[in-house]
């Protein structure tokens, strides 16, 4: 009897321990798939150029961001989205104190909220596609275009200070001191921008927005819409 009640015992915990295994090997097959699914998903996103037809004023832009950031969101700022650009520009200015007038220029704590109107306006008005590159599309300087991570930095708070910064160091000082109080001079606006690129950009980054400045390479190429015009597009 007691040798009985062992079988059962031992054939129950081998029948569950099965049970485990099949458990175990259904999750990591779920976790598989997901992942499978996941990497697919990822790559279709990093697919192609994004091509911007501007309806009202017949212009069309090419720029390096793929499928999953080719969308109206560059034309639109939330409440959410000044915030976070607010408070990434304040971490900036805590460890580069040399950074404010750069900010300042920036823009950034002047950005308008888009209201609803003109979100609606904006996703009317501009169609949105992801084409195989700007280059398939006959943009003869798109060898010119900076990356998308290039152009995610640059249109981020950060980036924008930089591009203040570095045109701060490079507008010549009697033009400079006519937008200064006269209690700042522009040597020292000009000394506290080098600092501020210096203490709080890496190279590559300086590099990028000197480019940007003096057109060497650029955010994103166009053409005009109207058949004949100068520039006109070839597709």
């Amino acid at each position: 009897m007691n040798q009985i009640i062992i079988l059962i015992i031992f054939l129950f915990l081998f029948i569950n321990s099965c049970s485990n295994l099949d458990g175990i090997q259904n999750k990591k097959d779920t976790r598989n798939r997901n992942n499978i699914f996941s990497l697919y998903l990822i790559q279709q996103r990093s697919l192609g150029n994004c091509l911007r037809k501007d309806n009202t004023n017949n212009i069309a832009y090419c720029d390096r961001r793929s499928k999953g950031l080719c969308n109206p969101n560059d034309l639109i700022l939330t409440n959410g989205e000044k915030t976070y650009n607010l408070s990434d520009a304040n971490d900036l200015l805590k460890a580069v104190p040399s950074c404010n007038f750069s900010f300042l220029n920036s823009g950034i704590s002047s950005d308008t909220i888009t209201n609803q109107t003109d979100t609606d306006s904006l996703i009317a008005n501009n169609t949105y596609s992801t084409v195989y590159s700007c280059e398939s599309l006959g943009f003869s300087n798109a060898a010119n275009l900076i990356s998308e991570l290039e152009l995610l930095f640059l249109n981020s708070a950060r980036g924008r200070i930089a591009i203040a910064a570095d045109k701060i160091v490079n507008t010549p000082d009697l033009l400079l001191a006519a937008t200064l109080p006269s209690t700042t001079t522009a040597s020292q606006v000009k000394a506290d921008a080098q600092t501020c690129l210096n203490e709080g950009f890496p190279q590559s980054q300086k590099d990028l927005v000197s480019d940007i400045r003096s057109v060497k390479r650029v955010k994103s190429v166009s053409c005009n819409l109207k058949t004949g015009a100068t520039n006109s597009c070839t597709f």
